[in-house]
């Protein structure tokens, strides 16, 4: 009877393969799992379906189109995953715009710094007065003054998450923000008096802070405070990897992550890396620059004519511009003209040594300021800004009025090309 049932069977099987057309031995259709809502049904095959529940039956359903699938690319109408440029009907050129926010009211409102993950996610952050809407559907307030605030966008523009910072008065506000590997993101800025950043910082004069937040939620993970009696600010912030890269300026004595900076003549600059749980990876760099007229101000819109960049193998360069001599490590670098600005270049490796430490030095009445610092597989890449004829000691004479883009070997900080 089992082997009289099994051959019925098979014919029964060929015989609804034959009616609806199959060729045998193709696998006949199965009916839809059944469901009470979509998140016991399959994940969709396609980024531009969503899995849905309807009538007690699994299937899917096309997203709208424009929605965001992939880098650069969004849902047509008929489903498909395309190109955003494609998607518009009119192609995008070259640094064209692919979307546009406006933010803001009445009050002063501004974004000091922004920053691209890894999956072209923006980050920004900055200083507001009164209401702002980021585009969450929630109003940030600020707390009786000027708060700071940070929020992800997503690379079709889309809000996904904003926070802010602050307390009573105007307490300080987001210069520079960055992101770490895992897309955690980290900011910084200067803040006076009382700042609540889920935990409480509270300054003497006016401090530096720098914040961890979560990839997902913008989330408190951790916080770092540094300064003393006085002015001090933070210039420029890096990260990459699970490091970050922070320099600050500071005009008192005060000891910055197991080093003791001396009260400087003019105004020193801190080198401090940090790993992702707010470690120190090594005592921080002091550079000293005796006889320095400082053109570092903290006020918003300020030309930054310093600069700090991490990499993923832990190695940190920096570079800056000053008047008078110029220590790092030991080594002096000194400008004996006056009033001349001459300008730096060095590179630590993991471990925190100096590989190297480079003067650029600028004809008798001309300057050197250096506008931004990046560090890449091929070596350090710097991008200065001249004023009359100036010789790039020890990179090359160039005449005035130039924007100088050179590439430095990793090795020794060599001239590769410019």
């Amino acid at each position: 009877m089992r082997l009289v049932g099994a051959v019925w069977a098979v014919l029964v099987c060929a015989s609804c393969q034959q009616i609806l057309g199959l060729e045998e031995g193709t696998p006949l259709p199965t009916a839809p799992p059944e469901c009470v809502q979509a998140d016991e049904c399959p994940v969709a095959q396609s980024a531009c379906q969503a899995r849905a529940c309807v009538d007690g039956m699994c299937t899917t359903e096309l997203l709208p189109a424009g929605t965001n699938c992939g880098k650069d690319n969004v849902c047509d109408a008929a489903g498909a995953c395309v190109d955003a440029c494609v998607s518009s009907g009119q192609g995008c050129q070259p640094g064209e715009p692919i979307w546009a926010k406006l933010f803001g009211e009445q009050q002063a409102q501004t974004i000091h710094a922004i920053a691209v993950d890894k999956d072209d996610n923006v980050i920004v952050a900055g200083r507001f007065a009164g209401r702002i809407d980021l585009g969450g559907g929630q109003l940030l307030e600020a707390g009786g003054g000027a708060d700071l605030f940070v929020a992800k966008l997503a690379n079709d523009g889309k809000h996904i998450w904003s926070v802010s910072f602050g307390g009573a008065g105007d307490v300080g506000t987001a210069l520079h923000v960055s992101v770490l590997g895992d897309g955690s993101v980290v900011v910084a800025g200067v803040f006076s008096g009382v700042l609540e950043l889920g935990n409480t910082l509270t300054a003497e004069g006016n401090d530096v802070f720098v914040a961890k937040l979560g990839a997902s939620d913008g989330s408190l993970l951790w916080s770092r405070q540094y300064g003393a009696m006085g002015n001090d600010a933070v210039v420029s912030l890096d990260a990459a990897g699970t490091q970050l890269a922070l320099l600050m300026n500071y005009s008192a004595a005060q000891t910055i992550e197991g080093t003791d900076a001396p009260a400087p003549v003019g105004i020193g600059w801190a080198v401090i890396a940090l790993d992702a749980a707010a470690a120190a990876v090594w005592p921080a760099k002091v550079i000293d620059a005796a006889d320095y007229t400082s053109n570092m101000k903290v006020v918003p819109g300020v030309e930054t004519l310093m600069g700090v960049t991490s990499h993923e193998d832990g190695s940190v360069a920096v570079t800056g511009s000053f008047i008078g001599d110029i220590t790092l490590e030991g080594m002096k670098v000194r400008n004996t003209v006056v009033a001349r600005r001459d300008g730096f270049v060095a590179l630590f490796d993991k471990a925190g040594a100096l590989k190297w430490f480079h003067g650029m030095q600028a004809s008798i009445d001309g300057a050197v300021a250096p506008v931004t610092i990046r560090r890449d597989a091929a070596g350090v890449r710097l991008l200065v800004q001249l004023g009359k004829d100036t010789v790039l000691a020890p990179l090359v004479t160039i005449a005035a009025g130039r924007n100088y883009m050179a590439e430095l070997a990793i090795a020794d900080g060599s001239l590769q090309s410019h």
